[in-house]
């Protein structure tokens, strides 16, 4: 599976490219400017741990799903298997 992404992003970097940049800019929406140092410093170690252990970093409540739009907080954060977190796609919780 991990092939079959790098050589997809490889044909598509422009798609690639708009895809990431997409991204980031639902992060930086979905950041408050409330957050502490401190807070900000607790989402970069999760992301940092599951970058060590080879994992994805999920959002629980999605930054855009169909009926709800979660927060880039630390308390809204979870690392899974990459796997799991593709088959989660943009579900909330039950």
């Amino acid at each position: 599976m991990k092939r079959s992404a790098i050589a997809w992003a490889r044909k598509n970097k422009g798609k690639r490219n708009k895809i990431v940049a997409a991204r980031r800019w639902w992060i930086k929406r979905a950041t408050p400017s409330w957050l502490t140092p401190e807070q900000k410093a607790e989402i970069a170690a999760v992301y940092l741990e599951a970058s060590r252990r080879g994992e994805s970093v999920d959002h629980i409540y999605p930054l855009r799903a169909k009926n709800s739009c979660g927060l880039h907080v630390p308390w809204n954060l979870q690392i899974l298997p990459t796997l799991d977190n593709i088959r989660k796609g943009n579900r909330a919780p039950e």
